[in-house]
């Protein structure tokens, strides 16, 4: 499909400095109902369930991606009982550790432990890890869409500099 053609499918995600969501919208519901915004609520932590979760991503001791939000939670949680944490790198909130002033390709983020990890890499991670998480919950339907039908969409806060925002769209296409 042609980049000027018209998308099958609107993908919003919405990194947040506390809590991560995303949603989407087919262009033919659109047209009817423009306000009918579909927010999986895939996310839950105990017996609550929400469209929302925690933005924090864990990476294993080889700088993997492991896991986000709930799970990456409550995977941490655990390797901190049994003293098993130290070497593991745990991000919360690191969309609000990019500086307010300009942002290079090269900026490190600090975990709370004090492991470093390039930004731009946590940050393909977690886009990565949305982008799996809406095609495998579009198959899951039987949408039948493909990625190349889909318009992909990242909020970023009003405050980030033109720097800031051209390192998200960078993290996106790694």
């Amino acid at each position: 499909m042609s980049s000027k053609q018209k998308k099958t499918l609107v993908v919003a995600v919405d990194i947040g400095i506390d809590y991560s969501t995303y949603g989407f919208s087919f262009r033919h519901e659109y047209q009817k109902h423009p306000t009918n915004i579909y927010f999986p609520s895939a996310f839950s932590c105990g017996s609550l369930s929400s469209s929302m979760q925690p933005t924090c991503v864990l990476c294993n001791p080889a700088g993997q991606f492991h896991s986000f939000g709930y799970e990456a939670e409550d995977k941490y949680t655990e390797l901190s009982k049994v003293k098993e944490h130290y070497n593991w790198y745990f991000f919360q909130k690191f969309n609000n550790m990019l500086p307010d002033k300009e942002v290079n390709m090269g900026f490190e983020l600090t975990d709370e432990k004090g492991l470093k990890m390039p930004a731009l890499k946590v940050f393909s991670m977690v886009i990565s890890y949305w982008k799996e998480l809406t095609l495998h919950h579009l198959d899951m339907q039987g949408t039948g869409v493909r990625v190349d039908e889909i318009h992909w969409v990242l909020s970023v806060p009003a405050t980030w500099t033109s720097s800031a925002n051209e390192f998200l769209r960078q993290g996106a296409k790694e």
